[in-house]
């Protein structure tokens, strides 16, 4: 634990917050979601532009198509009230976006967002929506689709070995490797990893939307059968590894221990 410098004076922090409309509302709420944790005291207001506010924040490009679909008198560079809706209909877009574009096989995958696609997307659709809170709707149902489709894939490549089948199996190979049994949510991560990457490096990454779901099903049905044979091998390795794992961290303290009970000994 950190030590602090004696001249270091530690007093009580403060939260930086907008000052507007929301912030006071927010902390004059009692019940529900919007109950404050923080008091009235705790907070510095600071005056803030809503013409630059969003300047910097990621995802700010597809508020003005939305706010635009709506064509409010009052805009985004006039109102940070406004600003909040519109960013928090442009986060929705992004969602939508990201459920539409990655992978149905996912495995470790970072999803880059492409703003300026999602921004093109959002002023299509704006050409026949009434309404930016419409326009998310119906990009959400236009997407169900698509997750329904990453959904039933997950479905058919589930983890290959049955759960009341595991953590007996855990036992059996902690046993003969002569130590104490993993978590099984340790041996179901490491397990669960190498079966992932398996199907990926067989199928590919399964890009949305197919077309002929049930053949893609089938597809990867067969492969995750013929992974699931292996996948008792690849237990045991995984138990054993993270036996040897835990043999050594011991070992490792017990040395600490017996070093420091001998500079006690050898300091009496």
């Amino acid at each position: 634990m950190p030590v602090l410098d004696e001249e270091i004076d530690v007093v009580p922090g403060v939260f930086l917050s907008p000052d507007y409309l929301l912030t006071h509302l927010s902390l004059r709420g009692r019940h529900g979601i919007v109950r404050p944790t923080v008091s009235r005291e705790e907070v510095v207001f600071v005056p803030v532009n809503p013409e630059s506010f969003w300047d910097v924040v990621s995802g700010a490009t597809i508020m003005a198509p939305l706010a635009m679909t709506d064509g409010l008198p009052l805009g985004i560079g006039e109102s940070l009230l406004a600003g909040v809706y519109y960013f928090r209909l442009a986060r929705a877009a992004v969602g939508c976006w990201i459920d539409a574009t990655k992978p149905l096989l996912t495995f470790n995958d970072a999803i880059a967002v492409d703003e300026e696609a999602v921004r093109i997307e959002a002023v299509r659709r704006s050409s026949h929506a009434a309404s930016a809170i419409e326009l998310i709707h119906q990009w959400d149902a236009d997407v169900e689709a698509i997750r329904r489709q990453r959904a039933a894939i997950d479905e058919v490549s589930g983890f290959p070995i049955p759960g009341r089948s595991l953590r007996p199996l855990i036992l059996t190979y902690a046993t003969a490797a002569g130590g104490d049994p993993p978590s099984t949510n340790q041996v179901r991560r490491r397990v669960g990893a190498w079966y992932r990457g398996a199907l990926r490096e067989r199928l590919g990454p399964i890009l949305p939307p197919v077309a002929d779901l049930p053949a893609t099903l089938q597809r990867v049905a067969s492969a995750s059968h013929d992974l699931a044979r292996q996948a008792e091998h690849q237990l045991e390795l995984a138990v054993r590894e993270l036996v040897a794992d835990q043999q050594k961290i011991g070992a490792a303290a017990q040395g600490e221990t017996e070093r420091a009970c001998s500079g006690l000994a050898q300091g009496g």
